[in-house]
């Protein structure tokens, strides 16, 4: 007798894990949605004074796609477990073995379910989160909505350039990137300051690093000056020379790209800026962000599917024997595990403490081959 692989039971056992999961997702997103909605109610009424009740649900369907993203696959993990766990103490499970199928015919529905829940899970992470923060920015919604608006000023940000920093505001005027009360300090060697530009304001001459500075004081130190010049709170102590400028050139090897979106946190940058910005020469900015940020989004499906995978596998071994509580509470820490570390990796990532690629990928790819491992140890040809 030949099984069809996508046949009734496949409908009916991917039909249960969709139930499962989706009670679980919406649980743990009305938590977290609880959470971060909370603490905005009164900023959220301040500016709706209109219809109150209609922003806030709207807030809650823009605030959804972030709450959402990070806990699918832990929530796949979860509705895998409980729904093999309900299949094994019915006798279900016994009664689908018994057809004919084996344990690894038995996975189709289950890959199914992670190949499904895992793309969505890519699509919200990569598009629809940046566009729900977009609404919420140009709306003007909610804490991250006014703190992430690029109209108005954002608060002084240290920027660290080949030859000194610059400690500046950024903000966008029609599209256009502006610098504004900026101070760029010249360093010469370490701790050797040469020149200090305080100016109100830059703009940048298109295609190129020249920003034209308005409007500000510059000091600096002639070559045969510099070694006795000192500077000290800003204020010229010892050597050097100060002038007043109405606008002066400055040469600033700063991604525009990047300024457009200093300050924003990587899952609120639309995905194009994020692999413009992963592959780009990163003047002025740390790529890392960037680079893991890209990876972990491609690794979404495959993180999705592994957790999936495992559960259902580990369930089907651990759970027809007599220790099922046991087995259920080692199955549950290894799922949270699972979560935790890619977290965490994602987060090293970012920081460059790891590669972009290993902190993306090596939960999913451990995930898997650990499943496998353990078929051939506790299973072998039984799965076949």
């Amino acid at each position: 007798m030949r099984l069809a692989p996508f046949g009734s039971y496949t409908r009916y056992l991917l039909r249960a894990y969709l139930q499962q999961v989706g009670s679980i997702l919406a649980v743990l997103w009305l938590v977290a949605l609880t959470i971060d909605i909370l603490p905005q109610i009164g900023l959220l009424l301040d500016n709706a004074s209109d219809h109150p009740v209609r922003v806030v649900l709207w807030f809650c369907v823009l605030r959804s796609p972030w709450l959402i993203v990070p806990l699918i696959p832990f929530a796949t993990f979860l509705g895998v477990l409980a729904t093999e766990y309900l299949q094994t103490r019915s006798g279900t499970r016994i009664l689908i073995w018994n057809s004919g199928r084996s344990p690894l015919e038995c996975l189709v529905p289950v890959l199914l379910l992670g190949l499904m829940l895992g793309a969505t899970d890519t699509m919200l992470d990569a598009w629809a989160g940046p566009a729900s923060m977009a609404i919420q920015t140009r709306d003007k919604l909610g804490r991250d909505g006014q703190r992430l608006d690029r109209s108005q000023a954002s608060d002084f940000q240290w920027i660290s350039v080949p030859d000194g920093l610059l400690r500046t505001k950024v903000v966008q005027v029609d599209g256009v990137v502006l610098l504004r009360e900026l101070s760029f300090f010249h360093f010469e060697g370490p701790e050797k300051l040469v020149e200090l530009l305080h100016a109100k304001e830059a703009r940048q001459e298109a295609g190129s690093f020249l920003w034209h500075a308005t409007d500000g004081l510059f000091w600096g130190t002639a070559e045969d000056d510099r070694s006795n010049a000192l500077i000290t709170s800003n204020i010229l102590t010892e050597g050097g020379f100060s002038k007043v400028f109405s606008e002066i050139d400055l040469h600033l090897p700063v991604d525009t790209l990047w300024l457009s979106v200093i300050g924003m946190e990587p899952q609120y940058v639309p995905f194009a800026i994020v692999r413009a910005l992963a592959s780009g020469s990163a003047h002025g900015y740390d790529p890392a962000v960037y680079r893991t940020r890209e990876q972990a989004v491609f690794a979404d499906t495959l993180l999705v599917i592994a957790m999936a995978v495992t559960a259902s596998v580990l369930s089907t071994v651990l759970l027809t024997g007599i220790n099922t509580l046991t087995n259920v509470t080692k199955i549950l820490l290894i799922g949270y595990a699972a979560h935790s570390t890619e977290r965490a990796f994602v987060l090293f990532g970012e920081n460059g403490a790891l590669s972009a690629f290993l902190a993306a990928w090596s939960v999913p790819v451990l995930l898997v081959a650990g499943t496998v491992l353990f078929l051939r140890t506790y299973r072998g040809a039984e799965w076949v």
